[in-house]
């Protein structure tokens, strides 16, 4: 097959990693729809952050625009696995294969292209998607735990494992898995990545990279941490903190932080560079 046949490397990651986010993602929607509703389930984006359906699309459209460079053998027999692992009906095996997909064109593409920086979106989408929560599988109660230390230490309670007693002693509050701060961190890893290689391209500095990350991860544990420790100040306003509008609120509020501080920290990376 003449080289000029082939379709192009940014099509074909394009491609494979609409069908691999669709696949990943599908089951989760699917739950959503059935039990609030397509417009309940469109209003809270399926109980998936608005920014990983933002890096999906900022991925595919970076990935599909890229320069039109041909696919290589290698990149064919990739598309090939990759296709075939996805027609299993697995939200595990799609991940693992748009995981692999990433790390490839990673790996066998210049780091200053538009395709690289396509590819390395890809693989932060991988991180809220699926990595966190394997970490989570395998360190649930430890990871629980830092979180239930963090809010007695700001409130002055005690606390066994990932619970913590209430500021009036009146009871107790645990904490349960969809509480943990290790979510917002991931996407807030998800939300710098974007910002660094989204459009030409932010070469940021390695160790000021981990810097604004590290801050943006820091500024999202606090409010998680801050909303837990205002259940366990005001226990009886657990329902309206903990219900939809506390954690829309919440919501809100993480990915507002998330987004200054990136917002931030590329200006200032440009500022150092002009």
């Amino acid at each position: 097959m003449h080289a000029t046949t082939l379709p192009p490397r940014g099509k074909l990651l394009g491609g494979l990693a609409a069908a691999g986010i669709t696949n990943g993602l599908l089951n989760r929607v699917v739950d959503t729809v059935a039990t609030d509703g397509l417009a309940g389930g469109i209003a809270g984006t399926f109980g998936i952050s608005a920014l990983v359906w933002i890096a999906a699309c900022m991925c595919v459209t970076q990935a599909w625009t890229a320069q039109r460079e041909p696919a290589g053998a290698w990149d064919i027999a990739c598309g090939w696995i990759a296709a075939a692992m996805l027609c299993i009906p697995s939200d595990v095996v799609s991940w693992v294969t748009v995981s692999g997909v990433a790390l490839y064109f990673i790996k066998r593409t210049a780091p200053s292209s538009a395709l690289r920086r396509a590819a390395v979106i890809l693989f932060a989408i991988t991180i809220p998607c699926f990595w966190s929560r394997i970490l989570f599988a395998l360190l649930s109660d430890s990871i629980l735990s830092a979180d239930a230390f963090l809010v007695s230490a700001v409130i002055g309670t005690e606390r066994n494992g990932n619970v913590f007693e209430t500021a009036d002693g009146t009871g107790a509050i645990w904490i349960a898995p969809g509480c943990s701060s290790l979510a917002n961190v991931s996407l807030a890893i998800l939300c710098w990545t974007l910002f660094v290689n989204v459009g030409a391209g932010n070469q940021a500095n390695a160790t000021k990279a981990l810097f604004w990350c590290s801050l943006s991860a820091a500024a999202v544990i606090a409010i998680n941490v801050g909303r837990m420790a205002l259940v366990g100040l005001e226990p009886q306003f657990y329902d309206a903190v903990h219900g939809r509008v506390g954690s829309a609120i919440a919501g809100w509020l993480t990915l507002g932080a998330m987004v200054a501080i990136s917002f931030q920290g590329i200006r200032h990376d440009r500022r150092a560079h002009s």
